[in-house]
């Protein structure tokens, strides 16, 4: 799981410890932020130049394929961590406000 995370400290005590959803969605947003000022940059540098090196392209593109996907995994694994800890919490923790409604 730590293939995309570097929120985690990688020590040997802290190396058990799975981070938590908080900073595994933190860490995804700034994946999301770099991906987006790649594209950014790119982008302009394509529109101001004369003519596009290929390579470099799909090069920078592949960049920004894989930090886009370093955010989706984390989002993925925030969400699994989230449905985990769900259901180890008390169904009665988790009431609709009809079902509220309806108890009253």
């Amino acid at each position: 799981m730590n293939e995309f995370t570097n929120t985690a400290d990688h020590s040997t005590e802290a190396a058990s410890v799975e981070p938590s959803l908080h900073e595994m969605l933190n860490e995804a947003t700034e994946w999301l932020q770099y991906s987006r000022g790649v594209t950014a940059t790119l982008s302009d540098l394509v529109h101001g130049a004369d003519t596009v090196d290929c390579k470099q392209m799909s090069l920078s593109l592949d960049a920004i394929a894989a930090m886009t996907h370093a955010a989706l995994h984390l989002v993925s694994e925030a969400h699994a961590q989230w449905h985990r800890a769900r259901a180890l919490q008390p169904r009665a923790d988790f009431r609709t406000c009809r079902d509220e409604a309806a108890a009253r």
